[in-house]
């Protein structure tokens, strides 16, 4: 009998919580009592109320970087009744966890307030800030329920929708400027916020208490905005010039100068996402999208709140799942968006595909995070044979729908919009976007990570050869990308196209002087995502970001690694000159495989040789004459203008006749000085190793033999060589 008693009480306990509803409510500060000082009356709320949640949200003037001093600096509010600060809520991190200072308040016998100081909180509005609690109690004034909740999963993204209270354009297409609007003016209004809950059982009216808040969605979370792209920019520009011939004039010097925050951006439409390839969501449709941590079962509600008051009490089947929804964890899969029609006058013949990815940490550093992405699709992907991969970083213009770069016949070509944090292939500070200060947590590789992501699923989508996957890029940004993220694996990428890039950027100076100009540099884009320099904030690893990113100190640190072989274009007038020369001498000194181009203005990479592959030997050449070796702006990487130069254009081999078994390497082409040979697959010789070699030119009496030994990394270099076919062999070999 007392058994049952104590298990009845018990029972009773555990349900205790379920006598009331959950009500919301947002609280204001009272008068400002002072700078610091965030005063609330909660004397509404009830004495000895039961408090479930309680959220103090911290309104910012404007986003803070990482080269801002601010960045440093750790938000810190504090009980008036001196106890810990109150902690960061995750996963947003973009307010502060109160409960248990307002249920403090709430036992207090006197006057229900609750008071804050704020010891730090860099470009703060204090008039902004508001206190949302979460309560056992009787709501009022609640707005309408959500209606058509759905859920589906798919490969390890949960896709949520549900009909929006408002909907301002029903049908019609918005223009990003109207977009921006709506928004603006629908929170002038009545701010309408969409709360996203989630429980492994039913959630309904007293279950909420326990379900998971994911998120707080904006209205109109089912446009794609990011998805607007300067790439419609200049074909809008291009459509008006054929009908327009004064404004053709107008634009014909410099016809695809754009950014991202070009004005023109506002004009253009903004279509709404789909999660089903190619079809978009209806109008009046939101959107959030869920990345499980683990694989399970689980239900989902979406709760409308306005200006702070939260419908919890009608959780029908309008609002909350009926049935749980099978989840299983992974990264997803990326969704078709649509076709993109770009073509003016001409366009490469095949597909251009927009993709979008939905991204959560590891791959970003918030949830629900939408990536847009191009796929250029060849006609020879109806074939059998497979495909060529290449991946495209753009450059400051942001153009990655339609890559300004050669498409080959065989290849797929993807390029992914680097945004909102352009962060040079590898990522950012995980405190961006967030009340997180840099001094809290570390940069970590978000955008490469992505991109691995991303690059895995194209491999079987689009039947790719696995040895004929190459990055390209161009300009500070892009050409940096390219190359940062092909030493990712280089292993892996065959080959790399870069121009204009940063390999080391420990080194960039915030301004070059060229000529009588002073040119500001790329470093505080750099900055934004990594932090000052000065403060040499670290990676996951617990390395220097700035070390970490030293692909010249990597060359000769890892000199047995093979690389890709890499395109390099490059101006001895431009910012990361300096930065250049010192990698393009670490090759040339630890052998490996590349070709250079520079002049005054500054070259292009020459685009290939994109016969490339990462299962064949490669020739690293050391050519026998650089006329420019002595000249101050290659022997002391001086920024300034110069008749320029060119590593190895010449070179050229044959990779369909290349023979590499474990006794005999054979290869032929144009090389031109010192030939080392790279990624061989099977001939290995050993260090010290003897090997007999010989140049085949076609013709006997200019024929070359000789022999060399191999280094301590089992490297073999033969100088001096032309034209023809080199032969090496292992002492013993069979000669043919």
């Amino acid at each position: 009998m007392r058994a049952c008693a104590t298990a009845l009480a018990v029972l009773l306990a555990m349900c205790s919580w379920v006598e009331g509803e959950v009500a919301t409510r947002r609280w204001r500060p009272l008068a400002v009592q002072g700078a610091k000082t965030l005063r609330f009356d909660l004397s509404g709320l009830g004495a000895a109320a039961r408090v479930y949640r309680a959220d103090l949200v911290l309104a910012r003037s404007g986003a803070i970087l990482g080269n801002e001093d601010d960045a440093m600096v750790k938000v810190e509010v504090v009980p008036a009744s001196g106890a810990k600060p109150l902690p960061l809520r995750g996963p947003w991190f973009d307010r502060l966890d109160a409960t248990e200072a307002v249920r403090a308040a709430c036992r207090a016998p006197r006057a229900q307030t609750v008071e804050f100081i704020v010891k730090a909180c860099p470009k703060g509005v204090q008039e902004a800030t508001y206190l949302d609690v979460a309560f056992e109690g009787t709501a009022e004034n609640v707005p309408p329920a959500v209606k058509g909740l759905k859920a589906l999963h798919r490969g390890g993204l949960t896709f949520v929708t549900w009909a929006e209270l408002d909907d301002p354009f029903g049908v019609k297409t918005p223009t990003l400027d109207e977009l921006r609007a709506a928004v603006k003016q629908l929170d002038a209004a009545k701010q309408v916020r969409y709360r996203i809950y989630r429980h492994a059982e039913r959630i309904d009216a007293r279950s909420v208490a326990e379900a998971e808040l994911l998120a707080e969605v904006a209205p109109l979370s089912g446009y794609n905005p990011r998805g607007v792209s300067t790439d419609h920019v200049i074909h809008q520009r291009q459509l008006r010039a054929i009908e327009d011939g004064l404004y053709a004039r107008s634009i014909a010097a410099e016809p695809f100068k754009v950014a991202p925050d070009s004005p023109e951006m506002g004009a253009l439409p903004v279509r709404r996402l789909a999660i089903e390839d190619g079809k978009p969501l209806p109008p009046g449709v939101g959107l959030y999208v869920h990345h499980p941590a683990k694989p399970g079962r689980a239900f989902y509600a979406v709760v409308a709140c306005v200006d702070g008051v939260a419908n919890m009490r009608h959780l029908a089947d309008g609002a909350a799942l009926a049935e749980p929804v099978a989840e299983e964890a992974g990264p997803g899969q990326p969704v078709l968006q649509n076709a993109e029609d770009l073509k003016v006058f001409y366009d490469y013949p095949g597909q251009r595909l927009h993709y979008v990815q939905w991204c959560a940490p590891p791959l970003a550093n918030l949830p629900n995070q939408v990536h847009n992405w191009s796929a250029y699709v060849p006609p020879a992907a109806a074939g059998n044979d497979p495909l060529a991969l290449g991946i495209y970083f753009h450059d400051w213009r942001g153009l990655y729908l339609r890559p300004r770069w050669p498409h080959a016949r065989d290849q797929v070509l993807i390029a992914t919009a680097d945004s909102p944090w352009p962060s040079f292939g590898y990522g950012y500070h995980e405190a961006l976007g967030t009340l997180k200060a840099f001094s809290e947590g570390v940069v970590r590789d978000y955008t490469a990570a992505r991109i691995d992501a991303f690059v895995a699923w194209a491999r079987k989508r689009f039947a790719i050869d696995p040895a004929r996957i190459s990055c390209h890029g161009l300009g500070t940004l892009g050409g940096t990308a390219a190359l940062h993220y092909a030493f990712r694996h280089p292993d892996a990428v065959a080959w790399v196209v870069a121009g204009y890039f940063d390999a080391s950027p420990a080194t960039c100076p915030p301004a070059i002087k060229s000529g009588e100009r002073e040119l500001k540099t790329h470093l505080p884009q750099m900055e934004a995502v990594w932090g000052k320099r000065e403060w040499d904030l670290k990676t996951a690893a617990g390395a220097s970001i700035w070390k970490d990113r030293d692909l010249t100190a990597w060359v000769r640190a890892h000199p047995t690694a093979a690389l890709p072989f890499l395109s390099i274009g490059a101006g001895t007038l431009s910012p990361v000159w300096s930065q250049q020369v010192p990698f393009m001498k670490a090759l040339l000194e630890v052998r490996q495989p590349f070709i250079a181009e520079f002049d005054w203005g500054g070259s292009p990479p020459r685009y290939g040789p994109d016969y490339v592959r990462r299962d064949k030997p490669m020739p690293a050449v050391h050519p026998d004459r650089m006329e420019f070796a002595t000249r101050n702006y290659w022997a002391e990487a001086k920024v300034l203008y110069s008749p320029g130069g060119s590593i190895n254009t010449g070179l050229s081999w044959e990779p369909k006749s290349v023979v590499d078994t474990s006794e005999r390497l054979e290869i032929e082409g144009r090389f031109g000085g010192a030939v080392t040979i790279r990624n061989a697959q099977r001939f290995k010789p050993k260090p010290g190793e003897k090997i007999a070699w010989t140049l085949d030119t076609g013709r006997r009496e200019a024929n070359r033999t000789g022999e060399a030994v191999a280094d301590e990394h089992g490297l073999v270099t033969i100088p001096g060589l032309g034209q023809g076919k080199l032969i090496l062999t292992r002492a013993g070999a069979p000669s043919q």
